[in-house]
């Protein structure tokens, strides 16, 4: 399965933005500045992981972290599994806490200026982006929603 470029799956939640806002599952929407968490699984073959995360820290997790100095993301934080599931079948979560709906389409439109401005050699940059994404064999996001305990 060819896996999804983030560019894209923030187009089509900027695109639904307004209508997930709409369709929140509590009684009383969220403030438009609230914190958004993001959580980002990637599921990764097995004697692909190694590489597969090499290649993120050393090509994406960067971009994340100049989003973060750039006041667009409060947090950004990776996590694997410690013993294996089949289901949900997931190696790598990434979980981002985005300052708000606005700061998600901000980072969407200065995302390819942040990478060319790190990457200057883009074929090298597009070389190691592209076997990122061959080696995933799934990704998918979800944005969560925190439930009150009390």
């Amino acid at each position: 399965m060819k896996a999804i470029p983030l560019r894209f799956i923030l187009t089509i939640l900027i695109a639904l933005g307004s209508s997930l806002v709409s369709a929140q599952t509590t009684e009383i929407p969220p403030p438009a500045d609230s914190v958004v968490p993001m959580a980002v699984y990637y599921k990764v073959p097995p004697g692909k992981r190694t590489e597969w995360l090499t290649l993120y820290k050393k090509y994406h997790f960067p971009v994340m972290q100049q989003f973060v100095k750039d006041g667009l993301i409060k947090s950004v934080k990776i996590y694997q599994r410690r013993f294996r599931a089949e289901a949900p079948a997931w190696d790598y979560e990434v979980v981002l806490l985005w300052r708000d709906w606005n700061a998600i389409e901000e980072g969407h439109v200065k995302e390819p200026g942040v990478i060319r401005k790190m990457y200057p050699d883009m074929s090298d940059y597009e070389r190691a982006d592209q076997r990122r994404f061959e080696l995933q064999t799934d990704v998918w996001i979800d944005i969560l929603e925190e439930v009150a305990a009390q």
